[in-house]
């Protein structure tokens, strides 16, 4: 079997801040990471980075087929790069999707192709990857029934996993399945409207409504409303607020009562900051939430306009709409920002995931530094 080699290109700069501190192979969405959904279709992976995040990913090495981090791997493509020859590129449009060694000869993709290219694309991708990656474990698990206290609506499945705990709770599967990974807890009185991936773990806080086209990682605690989200994992809105067309990182908190908009109140197309741009772009979309990067939090009553971008390692609270573009490592929010010191930055990261018995990498220690030090270009006020 060949190894894949998975390269991280110009689209992890257009990804970021979800990227500043990983792969984009270490994306979840739906079920599963980009990474296995590879090992998913029997391939073997390595990572290939940028230089202050490659220390994360030990094997490193290289390979004869190497492929974009960003592609969101199906049959129909994995086929078509297993039989490039020697020399033979696939691209979609500009864009390099696989080359079996070094490239001679460019194809145009043949088959479904799809890329991650910009952070929207993780909400509009989301339902279309639940409904994928469901299939794939459909026959290969052991699926447990909703006992009878829950309502189900629809003819697709719900899909359980062993150790859920879910009673008095509602399931539309009208327009797509629903699956609740090990161990989760659905609290009494949680609405789910499918297609919906909740991972193994997650807790569903009592009276929680989560609307189709959301994926919700593992070790989670999701309460309030929830509409076309990505969380990517280990973070938390456990409370009542609304969250609406976003993208949330690792390790993120949201306060008690804190509401991102997805529309403007005149419908025009939303903006957001695109860090490969240096500036703002405009999505073309009308729903468009707050991207939020790693081990970003909010205090209670925290609210976030339409398009809102926040960094990594970002503390925001107060009354009123903070500023749509807040860069990593920042600290405040309407009445103006100061800078979150790396090592208090740290010592809340080491104390959050503590908490879940983990001691912070030395390698995430170093990338959080990097992240700190490169993001300083963006806090304009520590130039004053």
């Amino acid at each position: 079997m060949k190894s894949i080699q998975l390269v991280d290109t110009q689209l992890w700069d257009q990804l970021n801040p979800i990227t500043l501190t990983k792969t984009c192979a270490d994306i979840r969405l739906g079920i599963f990471t980009i990474r296995e959904k590879w090992q998913n279709l029997n391939q073997t992976t390595t990572i290939l980075s940028r230089p202050y995040l490659q220390a994360l990913y030990e094997n490193s090495e290289s390979a004869q087929l190497k492929v974009n981090s960003a592609l969101l791997p199906n049959q129909s493509i994995l086929r078509e790069i297993l039989n490039l020859g020697e020399g033979e590129s696939i691209y979609q449009n500009e864009i390099w999707i696989a080359t079996n060694g070094d490239e001679k000869v460019k194809n145009q993709a043949k088959g479904e192709c799809h890329l991650l290219c910009h952070p929207e694309d993780l909400f509009i991708h989301a339902g279309s990857e639940i409904k994928k990656d469901i299939k794939n474990l459909v026959g290969n698990n052991n699926w447990i029934k909703p006992s009878l206290s829950n309502t189900i609506i629809g003819e697709e499945d719900v899909f359980l996993s062993e150790g859920t705990k879910m009673e008095c709770c509602i399931l539309n599967t009208e327009e797509g399945p629903i699956y609740i990974g090990p161990n989760a807890h659905i609290m009494e009185g949680t609405i789910i409207r499918g297609p919906v991936s909740i991972g193994h773990n997650t807790i569903l806080k009592m009276g929680a409504r989560i609307y189709m086209n959301t994926s919700i990682g593992p070790w989670c605690k999701v309460g309030g409303e929830v509409k076309n989200s990505v969380i990517l994992g280990n973070s938390n809105k456990a409370h009542d607020g609304y969250m609406g067309n976003s993208v949330i990182g690792e390790w993120c908190n949201w306060g008690a009562d804190t509401n991102n908009s997805n529309m403007k109140n005149n419908y025009t197309d939303v903006k957001l900051w695109d860090y490969s741009l240096n500036t703002f772009r405009n999505t073309g979309l009308q729903f468009v939430g707050l991207i939020m990067g790693d081990h970003s939090k909010t205090g209670i009553n925290t609210m976030f306009n339409t398009g809102t971008v926040v960094g990594v390692s970002c503390n925001i609270y107060g009354t009123g709409f903070p500023r749509k573009f807040i860069p990593s490592f920042s600290w405040g929010g309407v009445h103006g920002f100061k800078t979150y010191q790396l090592n208090r930055a740290l010592d809340t990261a080491k104390a959050v995931q503590k908490r879940r018995d983990i001691d912070l990498p030395k390698a995430e220690v170093e990338m959080l530094n990097e992240n700190f030090t490169r993001s300083s270009k963006y806090r304009k006020w520590e130039k004053l």
